[in-house]
């Protein structure tokens, strides 16, 4: 018996947003395996792990920035100001969280953070 959907075009955006959440489940579930104990390593680990949600949120920021085009002028000034509260609210979280444990902030999360900055820039 044949597939009567296999002559239909893949979902581009379908698979782009599933392609999106599955990173993110996969960060998360990493996060788990990170070290809980002490001395640095545990301090690292736990502060890892607390930054988890905040880069996934701004993940998703700089995604749908992304593709801002798809919105209606209207929906997007909203869109456009909750990008900004997300970025000003994690930025302050990851800062204190990274501060807390007396350690740096990854290069990783402080680029994301600009990318997201700068994506807001862009769109004005």
């Amino acid at each position: 018996m044949s597939n009567p959907r296999r002559d239909e075009p893949l979902n581009a955006e379908l698979l782009t947003w599933s392609t999106l959440l599955s990173q993110c489940v996969r960060l998360a579930q990493a996060a788990v395996a990170l070290p809980d104990g002490e001395g640095e390593a545990g301090q690292e680990g736990r502060a890892w792990r607390a930054s988890v949600p905040h880069v996934i949120r701004l993940q998703a920021v700089w995604f749908a920035l992304e593709r801002r085009e798809e919105l209606a002028a209207d929906e997007w000034a909203l869109g456009r100001d909750r990008s900004a509260v997300a970025l000003h609210e994690s930025n302050t979280a990851l800062i204190r969280i990274w501060s807390d444990m007396e350690l740096d902030m990854p290069g990783g999360i402080a680029s994301l953070l600009e990318d997201v900055r700068d994506a807001i820039a862009r769109v004005g």
